[in-house]
């Protein structure tokens, strides 16, 4: 795989055999406005080429697809511990202690977010936009850990991958109001202002007991990076998808 083709995390690389990236689009097969590797099903490009583009994307990573577990994703707060492979209705959140079961996540601006317990070989993904975030999707995963697998907060280490940050992340009060105000900037249009939802979700992950010092964070931009990502707050209806992928070898 070229070089800076792949978002990867400092705070796992200690771990063998932890597999954990998120795609940019570079290289693939998709053409015009999803140009690049589209890994969106949904994304409206033709599905034909989506799918070169994961099997090229799970090639390039020795994953296989039927190795792969991947959640509805309806910006919701539901969690789901999983054993196999396979799509999970109506999910935001998996974790699994399998090996060879990789957790992938699909997006254009929301967070993926990554877990990983080193003691058990534990993992998780969530899809951490605004609306998942604010439903509690970050709280009911470290819960799902504590009472689901009786791993404590504190054993977690996490990764938040690239999305809309504060810069870009620009809401009005339908949704600035939902937030509390050391979250918020001020804009150049009274009746918007920015969103740190990078921030919210880190700061959410202390607050349920992962040590702040045992969290990465990429500072990329989906939406100022056109060459690097796609962004649904940028293109539209026709941005392709990044995914987020975890698991162990």
């Amino acid at each position: 795989m070229q070089e800076g083709a792949l978002v990867t995390f400092a705070v796992f690389k200690p771990f063998a055999g932890l597999l954990c990236a998120v795609s940019t689009r570079q290289g693939g097969f998709s053409r015009g406005n999803y140009s690049g590797l589209n890994l969106g099903l949904n994304s409206g490009d033709r599905s034909s080429i989506v799918q070169k583009n994961r099997e090229l994307f799970f090639r390039q990573l020795a994953v296989s697809g039927n190795q792969i577990a991947a959640g509805e994703q309806k910006h919701t707060a539901n969690v789901k511990l999983v054993s196999t492979a396979g799509s999970y209705e109506q999910t935001d959140a998996l974790i699994t202690k399998e090996k060879n079961i990789f957790l992938t996540v699909v997006v254009a601006d929301c967070f993926p977010v990554f877990l990983f317990d080193p003691e058990s070989a534990s993992a998780a993904v969530i899809h951490a936009g605004w609306r998942g975030t604010r439903a509690g999707i970050i709280e009911s995963t470290i819960e799902q850990f504590k009472t689901g697998l009786n791993i404590p907060a504190g054993r977690l280490v996490a990764a938040i991958g690239p999305g809309l940050q504060r810069e870009c992340f620009e809401v009005r009060s339908d949704v600035y109001t939902l937030f509390e105000p050391q979250y918020l900037a001020a804009h150049q249009e009274a009746d918007k202002k920015y969103l740190d939802l990078r921030r919210v979700i880190a700061d959410k992950l202390v607050r349920q007991g992962v040590a702040r010092d045992r969290i990465e964070w990429s500072p990329e931009c989906t939406r100022c990076s056109p060459c690097r990502f796609f962004s649904y707050r940028r293109d539209g209806e026709k941005s392709g998808r990044m995914m987020g992928i975890i698991g162990i070898i």
